[in-house]
């Protein structure tokens, strides 16, 4: 069965127009040159017989003999022309292909030699480990485990946060991950146990109980990212309640009406309603 040959060569157009033959050809010879070369290349050779390449030009050139002058004989088949150029390109292609057959095995080997070597590693770290824990006392070994088992869970930092906060503001925010993963980004931007419970402090006693602001008292609040060290740094006496514009003009109204203080007092006696005795 013929090898289909590769679909592409490399073309040099510097070496091409600098040939004598193709210098010397017209443009109906070198047209006429292309396809022959196109031909020997997809059937790695064109005939030594002239009037079989007329018959694959589909024409009569009469100065055949100028464009076969680019190809030679076959060395080892006289019917057949080779061309020069093509042949190189062959070997080139088939060296390369060598080479990355040849340097992909060496890969797969290289992969599956490493795969051995960690598994192999990895059992062996295995059985170190295993040794090692045999070497120490089974009373020390669960004492150990023991006193893991005890350890306090809510000694976590996060967790002693939101309890404090739960404390103080009258809350019961429970310990899952969307309220504690405020807590944890602000400990790790580097922010200690006590500037969280310093910002629970600071804006309680200012939130707490005021009808529009005791609902921020939450940890997407208080421990977001974006207003935590202001919070962290409020510092003076908690702000009093806003009053409405309806108390500040009953103020006026009341202030208004008192008596002032260089004025002598005048009560007026009621008068008598009709009846009265």
């Amino acid at each position: 069965m013929k090898k289909t040959p590769p679909p592409a060569f490399q073309f040099y157009p510097h070496e091409w127009s600098g040939d004598p033959n193709v210098i010397a050809m017209s443009a109906e010879e070198e047209g006429h040159y292309i396809k022959l070369v196109g031909i020997c290349w997809t059937e790695g050779y064109i005939p030594a017989d002239q009037e079989e390449v007329q018959l694959l030009l589909k024409s009569r050139c009469e100065t055949l003999e100028r464009i076969l002058k680019c190809f030679y004989i076959n060395p080892k088949n006289n019917k057949q022309f080779l061309h020069k150029r093509l042949e190189l390109e062959r070997k080139k292609q088939k060296a390369w292909k060598k080479k990355c057959a040849k340097g992909g095995a060496k890969t797969q080997r290289n992969k599956k030699l490493n795969s051995g070597k960690g598994s192999s590693t990895l059992l062996a770290s295995k059985r170190q480990v295993k040794a090692k824990s045999l070497v120490f006392d089974s009373d020390s070994d669960s004492d150990s485990i023991s006193n893991s088992k005890s350890k306090d869970k809510t000694h976590v930092p996060e967790k002693q946060v939101l309890e404090y906060l739960n404390e103080k503001a009258g809350k019961n925010y429970k310990p899952v991950k969307s309220n504690l993963d405020y807590i944890r980004g602000r400990l790790a931007d580097g922010f200690t146990l006590e500037d969280c419970m310093t910002v629970v402090d600071n804006m309680v006693p200012r939130w707490k109980g005021d009808p529009k602001m005791d609902q921020y008292l939450r940890p997407a609040t208080l421990f977001a990212p974006r207003k935590f060290d202001g919070y962290r740094n409020t510092t003076g006496p908690p702000a009093g309640r806003t009053q409405t514009q309806n108390e500040r003009n009953l103020e006026v109204i009341f202030k208004s009406k008192e008596p002032k203080t260089n004025e002598p007092v005048i009560l007026r006696p009621v008068p008598k309603r009709l009846g009265d005795p």
